[in-house]
């Protein structure tokens, strides 16, 4: 497994309290080895927790597993990926620009270019501030589809 992983689990059997920030970082050491499954086990793992105790997911939980399950696509991928989105939605979690921005990679690397204009679009509704990486990905997107009027106006 990894470093990070081995130390939540160290932790949890020694019955010691893991917060959030715990798995978050678990979760994201499992990016550097694609280990994406061990990523979806430990978010499961934490929400099964959750429902024992006080910990709640936030978005930085959700936007880390987003951003590993978004490093590929694949079906299986693709349903966790919603799934979790979903999950995220029924709790309330409000989704930030990480979220946004994850979402907009993930629909990139499918090629799913009208999905990345349309959260595009959803990000600026809120009046978030653009990141460099969702810009661009609005950006490509808006080239891709042909639509210059919809550059133009991320531009301005």
């Amino acid at each position: 497994v990894n470093g990070a992983v081995d130390v939540l689990q160290h932790l949890e059997a020694a019955d010691r309290p893991v917060g959030v920030e715990a798995y978050a970082s678990a979760i994201s050491s499992c990016r550097a080895t694609d280990d994406w499954k061990t990523a979806v086990s430990l978010f499961n793992q934490f929400c099964r927790r959750a429902k024992e105790g006080a910990l709640e997911p936030n978005a930085i939980l959700y936007n880390t597993i987003l951003n590993v399950l978004g490093a590929d696509t694949d079906r299986q991928r693709e349903r966790e990926f919603s799934r979790v989105l979903k999950d995220m939605w029924r709790r309330e979690v409000v989704p930030d620009l990480g979220t946004y921005t994850s979402r907009m990679a993930f629909a990139t690397r499918g090629k799913r270019w009208r999905s990345v204009l349309a959260i595009w679009r959803e990000l600026d509704a809120i009046a978030c501030s653009q990141s460099a990486t969702s810009f661009a990905l609005g950006i490509r997107a808006a080239e891709m589809t042909g639509d210059g009027a919809q550059a133009k106006a991320m531009l301005q």
